[in-house]
């Protein structure tokens, strides 16, 4: 309302891709979004190499606002990312350790059978690796899911 107000006028158009690439595809394949302005989206990670293309040979502005695995980013002008990366976060994380909690130990609660590839798995790992070669010493407990008390 407060841009039409100030005779700023735009139509925003939406569509469901669902979790499907094929439906991506089908989207990106409608010459209208050609003429877009800007897009945002898509929601999943799995998405984004069809968009990121397609904002490239467009030259689109495209912002992605939900996964922080978007490697394109690097590469791509016409890409942004809402959410920080992995490093970035890492980064944030071990400065902010190193500086407010100097004399505090850092224990790493690694829960055994936890799939490799889960984001939680992954960031713990990116920190430890970024603490060793700050020299920062950490610990490694174990527990169990069901007895995670």
């Amino acid at each position: 309302n407060n841009a039409k107000n100030n005779a700023v006028s735009f139509e925003i158009r939406a569509f469901d891709v669902e979790k499907s690439e094929e439906k991506m595809a089908e989207v990106l394949a409608n010459n209208d979004l050609k003429n877009a302005d800007f897009i945002i989206g898509p929601a999943y990670t799995s998405q984004i190499p069809y968009i990121s293309d397609f904002a490239r040979e467009n030259r689109i502005f495209t912002l992605i606002p939900f996964s922080s695995k978007v490697n394109d980013v690097l590469y791509n002008p016409y890409l942004f990312q809402f959410n920080p990366g992995i490093d970035v976060q890492v980064d944030f994380l071990a400065s902010t350790l190193n500086s407010n909690y100097e004399k505090d130990n850092i224990i790493f609660a690694e829960i055994q059978d936890i799939n490799f590839m889960d984001d939680g798995n992954e960031f713990a790992l990116a920190l430890q690796n970024k603490l060793d070669k700050q020299n920062r010493k950490y610990k490694k407990i174990s527990i169990s899911p069901d007895n995670s008390s």
